[in-house]
């Protein structure tokens, strides 16, 4: 008999540790609940950090591409005046559209040698290495 009520006693303090089936789903819902809210939260943050980004491009863009359009305007303004005045002076009707040409030329092989002249210090092959996680291009 000391055995069936040793047995029993040990029985009743299991039985008052054991946490009931419900309690332990109850929790792991509320687990999964919270979980389901943080990922709609960070969704809801990346959703509206893309939105301000594309936002931020756009601008970006709209501003590049009014001042490469007002540099536009004012490169043909200056070749148009440099033409006026070769036409005002008396010059021939083929000088005009050659020295035009000619200073659109030397224009751009100054660029281009100035753009050869800073490429290294401009550091690409470093940006790229650093983008592409690869050995930098010397």
């Amino acid at each position: 008999m000391n055995d069936n009520s040793e047995h029993q006693a040990q029985e009743d303090a299991t039985s008052a540790n054991d946490v009931a089936l419900s309690d332990i789903l109850s929790a792991w819902q509320e687990v999964l609940t919270v979980y389901k809210l943080q990922i709609l939260k960070a969704s809801d943050l990346v959703g509206s950090e893309i939105k301000l980004s594309v936002k931020a491009m756009t601008l970006s863009l709209i501003g590049l591409l009014v001042l490469v359009g007002i540099g536009l305007i004012m490169w043909i303004t200056l070749c148009l005046t440099i033409a006026y005045t070769v036409f005002t002076f008396g010059g021939h009707w083929l000088l005009i559209p050659s020295t035009v040409l000619l200073i659109n030329a030397v224009v751009a092989w100054i660029s281009f040698k100035l753009y050869k002249q800073s490429k290294s210090a401009i550091g690409l092959p470093y940006a790229k290495s650093l983008l592409m996680n690869s050995e930098p291009e010397e």
